[in-house]
Parts: C-alpha cells; structure tokens; sequence
C-alpha cells in the first residue's frame, strides 16, 4: 500500500489483545489519498495522509483548463494556468467587487428551463423573481436539453457555464442577460456533450459548505468550490445536482434525495439527510425524474414545481423542512412534482 510522501505515514502492523490476553494479528492502514500536487513548482501526482491534506502542507494543482471571465462592458479576459488561484483572479479582474457582486446591482432572478409550466414560471415571478428561460442546448428534442442543473453552476455571485452553449445564439441571450444583472460569467471549454457522463459536468450540488459532485464534475467548478473553501463531498451518482433536493433555513441545511449511496456519503459528511423512496417524479420520456430536478431552495423556502400534496413523502419532507427553518411552496396545485432540471436561484 502507498506511504504518505510528506510523514511516511504507511500500513502498521500489531496485536488485538482480548481481556484474557489472547493476541490476535491486525493492521492499520492510514487514510492514504492520491492528488495533483505542487511539487518544485511543477504539477504532480503524489500520495498524502489526510492529515497532511488537512494540515495545509500540500499546494493543490488545478487541471489545466481554460478559463474566460467576462465582466460587464469589460470584454473577455483569458487565463490559461495548470495552476491558478481564483481569488486572485476575481480581484484582478474585477478590482472594485472583490469577486462579488455589488448590492447595489443585485435582483433577484432564477434559471429555469424553457418548458417549465407557465403556472409555475407565473408564481415565481410573482415571489419577485426575474424568470430567465434556458433554451435547449445539443438535442432539442431532447427532455434534459435545456435543464439548468445541466447547462450551469451557480456560486455566490458567479455563474459558470459551457463556453460552446454561451456562444450559441440562444446561450448567448441568456449569458448577457446574466451580465446585465451584475453576475460573472466563467466559460469552461471541456469537452461537452448530450450523452453520460459528457452531460453531468455542471451537476453539482451545495450544501451549506460542502460541494456534493461526482468524479465527472468539471475542473472549473471544482475550482470554483475549492477557492470558496468548500468541502467536497465525493458521491457515485453523477447527476449530484438533480438527485439531491437542497434545503436550507434559519437553522441549518439538509438534502432530500431517494439516491442510498448520495444519502450515504453525505451523511458520513455530516450533512442532515431525509431519505424518501425514488419515484413520484414526473419526466416526460423517462419512467421517473429526480427530487432535485423538480426543485429549488432561496431566502427560506424550498419551491416545488407542481404540487407537493401529491408526492408520497410530502408530510416527511414539511417536518424535515420545518427542523431546518425552511418553507416548502408549491408552485402549482394539483399538478404532480415535475423534474424541470431545478430552479437555480441567482
């Protein structure tokens, strides 16, 4: 088994001794990760204990990918660095926000999927949000094309995205309207795709301060989550974001998700679960869509698209929801949950 290359750290060896003080052999074996490191200045893969991660003894590298900010009446701006520090690059880009948005130029607005039912689009613009319709993006007649949980990340005041579906025509609309509210858009030029897992690299989910992604998740976003000083929580599924139904309130955070492996590891992360049965999830052309997909948390509340009364463990997730300080809505009644690929509140 591999040793730490900081502390040497390695598998030792010794007795189990029982009260009658019979001895019986075992080992134990340090939680040993592989990462990309800073080493003499050059990126490289080594094996470090936990402990050494933790202690901050190792520099992170960062996959080298092309990263475009754009800020507004700015024009484009490249960085291309196997290493780079974001926070760094949002003073220099942006010297008088910081890497955030000024309040001044904030307003409220959330993604939404371009099929979203016009019930639902209605009632959240009349909880004060600016509705912006995603477009399809590869397949149109694809059900998940235009799913904002595909197509987007969003995080404190900055909004990553395709770079190949910000140049589309209808991409394009979208991004600058994005720009015209104060956000800052950062383009990813990875290869993307319609087909698993080329479509999961922005499905990533945040819980208070854990970033719930798979391995697919994108360089940037990982990046992004990083920079923020957010703890990653490593999960199977690579649709994070679609499976898991974040709630947060007045007091604490939590997801809804039928995914037993989602649930599993981030419970071990310390993050409150409610486990429901999968399910009850309307998604036209699949045999059932995602908690996560029909959903979306901001200010409090929880938004459902559709009616929760009409999703088995509707009186479940009102009491997990309360503990948390969260209100659910529904936006439509009488219509069944419906997976839209989330509301990403902005």
């Amino acid at each position: 088994m591999a040793k730490c290359s900081l502390c040497g750290k390695g598998v030792t060896f010794g007795h189990n001794v029982s009260h009658s003080n019979r001895k019986s052999s075992r080992t134990w074996k340090p939680n040993i990760r592989r990462v990309k490191a800073v080493v003499n200045g050059t990126p490289k893969t080594v094996y470090v204990c936990s402990r050494c991660l933790r202690s901050g003894k190792v520099t992170r590298a960062v996959c080298e990918n092309r990263i475009r900010i754009r800020k507004t009446n700015k024009g484009w701006n490249d960085y291309v660095s196997p290493l780079f520090c974001l926070s760094e690059l949002f003073s220099a880009n942006c010297p008088d926000r910081g890497g955030h948005m000024k309040e001044e130029n904030k307003k409220k607005a959330v993604l939404a999927d371009v099929r979203t039912p016009d019930k639902a689009a209605a009632a959240l613009a009349g909880y004060g949000y600016e509705v912006i319709p995603v477009p399809p993006a590869d397949s149109p007649q694809s059900q998940t094309a235009s799913h904002p949980d595909m197509l987007f990340f969003v995080l404190v005041g900055t909004v990553c995205c395709h770079a190949r579906f910000a140049r589309s025509s209808e991409g394009e609309k979208v991004v600058a309207r994005l720009e015209e509210l104060g956000y800052d858009i950062a383009l990813s030029d990875s290869p993307a795709g319609p087909e698993y897992p080329l479509d999961v690299l922005f499905n990533c989910a945040i819980c208070g301060n854990r970033f719930i992604a798979s391995k697919f998740a994108d360089p940037l976003v990982r990046a992004l989550a990083a920079e923020r000083g957010l703890e990653t929580v490593p999960v199977r599924q690579g649709y994070a974001k679609c499976s898991c139904a974040v709630a947060e309130g007045r007091f604490g955070s939590g997801i809804i998700t039928s995914d037993a492996s989602v649930c599993e590891n981030a419970q071990s992360a310390g993050i409150r679960v409610l486990k429901t049965a999968p399910g009850g999830i309307a998604l036209k052309g699949y045999d059932t869509g995602f908690i996560g997909g029909a959903t979306g948390c901001d200010v409090n509340r929880l938004f459902f698209c559709g009616d929760l009364d009409t999703y088995p463990d509707a009186e479940r997730i009102r009491g997990f929801c309360s503990g948390l300080g969260c209100e659910t809505v529904s936006l439509v009644p009488g219509l069944e949950l419906t997976d839209v690929g989330s509301f990403l509140f902005v």
